[in-house]
């Protein structure tokens, strides 16, 4: 699903005529900010508001370099998955240290939609 929704958004940023080679990083710092968010605060609403405004900074920053100051767009997505990656690699460290994960991060229960689960395709969500 956060993968739909990214390539969704993908997909209005090309039509505006900006060419998001970063949203990958922005992922990537979305989905770090999400478990410590959630961690802290012990809820995972917490953990998706501090997903969406990581990606709301990242995606200013990454605007603010390629509209305002006019750098290349790809130059600047590549350097800021770079960046990204390195960042959440370090604080990912940081904060569960070398061997701890992050898996007792609380998340959201499962959402049962009627007749959903009955389509042969999809089988059980």
């Amino acid at each position: 699903m956060p993968i739909l929704i990214a390539s969704l958004g993908l997909a209005v940023t090309e039509k505006s005529g900006v060419l998001n080679i970063a949203c990958e990083g922005i992922m990537l710092t979305g989905a770090l900010e999400a478990v410590l968010f959630a961690r802290f605060f012990h809820s995972p609403w917490a953990g998706l508001l501090g997903a969406g405004l990581t990606g709301l900074f990242a995606g200013f920053l990454f605007g603010l370099f390629t509209v305002f100051l006019k750098t290349n767009q790809i130059v600047t997505g590549i350097a800021f998955n770079f960046m990204a990656l390195g960042l959440t690699s370090v604080l990912n460290r940081l904060y569960f240290g070398l061997y701890e994960t992050s898996g007792n991060a609380p998340g959201f229960a499962r959402l049962h939609v009627p007749f959903l689960s009955d389509v042969p395709v999809l089988g059980v969500l």
